[in-house]
């Protein structure tokens, strides 16, 4: 309708498309395993791309969340940023994805002693649970959320 098709793209000056992987999930609860690798571009606004740090935002990939065991910070359905370079567990506490026998997770993740991997959920409902660090592959560190909510259809 009297309109360019150069003008129904995205404005590339003010959002940047990360890799958003929609038929893969996360699971915050049991487990969760993938077989499709498809995906599509995600837009987001620049000022949150110079948040998640210019240098970082090809490495940033999207995901599903699926299950409660990480709210109240990941609701279930939202969509997790994941920095896929971020992937070093440490004895403190912090947010990744991993993979595990069980399948796909997002949890609390951290090292013991024993060279064990501990995943821990934020819901109380959820025991600990423990893989030795050779069964696991790290897929790599949370760095933000979206709310379902405040997805466009």
């Amino acid at each position: 309708y009297d309109q360019l098709p150069d003008s129904l793209n995205p404005n590339t000056e003010k959002l940047i498309g990360i890799k958003y992987f929609k038929s893969i999930n996360s699971s915050a609860g049991g487990g969760s395993f993938n077989e499709d690798e498809e995906f599509e571009y995600l837009y987001i606004d620049t000022a949150l791309a110079k948040i998640l740090g210019a240098n970082n935002i090809k490495n940033i990939e999207a995901i599903n969340v699926v299950g409660d065991s990480m709210e109240p910070i990941l609701k279930d359905k939202s969509v997790i940023l994941i920095n896929r370079t971020l992937t070093c567990i440490s004895l403190k506490e912090e947010i990744f994805v991993i993979n595990t026998p069980n399948g796909i997770y997002v949890k609390l993740v951290s090292k013991n002693d024993d060279n064990e991997v501990v995943l821990k959920s934020l819901n109380d409902v959820y025991k600990k649970e423990s893989f030795n660090f050779k069964d696991v592959k790290v897929i790599g560190k949370v760095v933000g959320s979206i709310d379902a909510q405040h997805l466009a259809s």
